[in-house]
């Protein structure tokens, strides 16, 4: 979504810059509820949506698993965020 739209950060990754549980907090004293899923990643201590290794997205959380998943690169791929 961030490429389509010029963004240097996704709107989960913006999230995770921002912190997880206070964004879910701040929208819930806001009158807005975040999606039941993102409590459920809390609760079982996932605090954000993506893992790291630096600056490099190692993994992804998957609400139908409930669990990280790595992030399959694939063979060739040039990152260029990552390559400078």
């Amino acid at each position: 979504m961030r490429w389509g739209f010029g963004r240097e950060a996704g709107p989960f990754e913006t999230w995770d810059m921002l912190g997880v549980a206070e964004t879910a907090e701040a929208m819930r004293q806001a009158g807005f509820s975040p999606a039941p899923w993102v409590g459920e990643m809390l609760a079982r201590g996932c605090s954000t949506f993506y893992r790291y290794d630096g600056k490099t997205k190692t993994g992804a959380y998957n609400p139908a698993s409930g669990a990280y998943e790595m992030i399959e690169r694939t063979p060739g791929m040039v990152m260029l965020g990552t390559a400078r």
